[in-house]
């Protein structure tokens, strides 16, 4: 065991590690920040890797017990172009379970915004829970992602028992400025580039407001399950317009995003579209670019007839023509009982593909799941590791 109310595994890779693109390996560790602050935490995480630009590297965190860390103190943080997973951990009385961000402009001018790819971090197989009373003022095992982050959050569980007030659960912080709102030379912190949320499970939440806010980049959430005294909304929403960025000409709003099958004790999440308008410099797209249900976000159709949104069921059931942008999940498995699909571990992984329909009115095969276990190695040992 590493105690400690600061950073207790820090790595900072040097030019030659990103060109090599490095893998750290964090395995058998139990971390314990004591309660410690953000601001003790130095504004990151009990594990914080910070990478700069020009190349990427990996990292794998396993088998962990990361614990005892307050509000908004990461329990993983992880800054720059940093692919792999972490999984099968165990996140105790964390206040942010994971805060994962790129390297704003320059993430957005290096890769390219896609789903279900092994270029991204992967958070899945983990256990987040709260052994003794916590108030997490607002954060509690909290995943927020941004600043041209890349981030799969799949099969994780949940468990909400002694926490009072857990607040909201997932963010996907789109542009906004650093001044704080965009001072002089524009917004700054770009948007998380994309995000995938599925088969995860929340249980006995208490007084949650929000499930998810997707402010911007890509989003697909689906079969996921929430249970408590609440059923907390999610939105679609954007604070800053694409204008504001400070440099480039991105498409950094919620766009080309899917929710379907999210349920919240038992009944479907519907995502909810806000644009902000507000006075702020360079804030409030609603005349400009606004989020547009249907066109940008969709939301699950149970009644699906291909015209807007998504539909599920097995691919024979597909309605033969459709509008441009609405989606289809095709599967064999069941679209109304998530039981052995959901939290860590699941018995029965999720198995589909979505279909988009194309300009021409025509189905396409657009996405399917990445390998599940994410597919890991143990390589050699990198450069500029920091324990402490």
């Amino acid at each position: 065991m590493i105690t400690g109310r600061r950073r207790l595994i820090e790595w900072r890779p040097s030019e030659a590690a990103r060109a090599a693109h490095d893998t750290l390996t964090i395995e058998g560790f139990v971390l314990d920040g004591s309660d410690a602050t953000f601001e003790e935490m130095g504004y990151a995480g009990l594990i914080t890797v910070a990478s700069g630009t020009g190349g990427h590297v990996r990292l794998v965190v396993r088998n962990n017990t990361l614990k005892n860390v307050l509000s908004s103190s990461r329990g993983l943080y992880i800054q720059g172009d940093v692919f792999g997973v972490a999984a099968s951990n165990v996140f105790d009385r964390v206040g942010i379970a994971l805060g994962i961000y790129g390297n704003d402009y320059d993430s957005w001018a290096s890769y390219r915004q896609e789903y279900g790819t092994g270029n991204s971090f992967y958070f899945e197989d983990n256990t987040i829970r709260f052994s003794s009373d916590f108030s997490g003022q607002g954060h509690a095992g909290f995943i927020t992602s941004g600043q041209g982050g890349r981030v799969v959050v799949r099969y994780n569980s949940w468990d909400y028992t002694n926490v009072s007030d857990p607040g909201e659960f997932w963010d996907v912080h789109g542009l906004q400025g650093a001044n704080p709102w965009g001072g002089t030379t524009g917004c700054e912190n770009y948007s998380s580039m994309m995000a995938e949320y599925y088969g995860n499970s929340i249980v006995n939440q208490n007084n949650a407001y929000r499930w998810m806010q997707h402010r911007g980049g890509w989003l697909l959430m689906f079969y996921n399950s929430l249970s408590g005294s609440t059923s907390p909304i999610s939105w679609a929403m954007q604070y800053y317009c694409n204008a504001c960025q400070a440099k480039g000409s991105f498409n950094q709003k919620a766009d080309n995003s899917y929710y379907w099958r999210n349920l919240a004790n038992g009944a479907e999440s519907v995502f909810k579209v806000d644009n902000q308008p507000t006075s702020e410099p360079g804030v409030g797209c609603t005349g400009s670019d606004p989020i547009v249900l249907d066109v940008d976000v969709m939301n699950f159709s149970p009644a699906f007839d291909g015209s807007r949104g998504v539909g599920c069921g097995p691919l024979e059931a597909r309605p033969p023509t459709c509008t441009p942008g609405a989606g289809y999940w095709a599967t064999n498995q069941s679209c109304t009982d998530l039981r052995g699909m959901i939290g860590a571990r699941p018995p029965s992984p999720i198995d589909g593909t979505l279909y988009r329909c194309a300009s021409s009115g025509t189905w396409n095969a657009y996405y399917a799941p990445f390998t599940y276990p994410y597919p890991w190695s143990s390589p050699a040992a990198p450069q500029n590791v920091i324990l402490r």
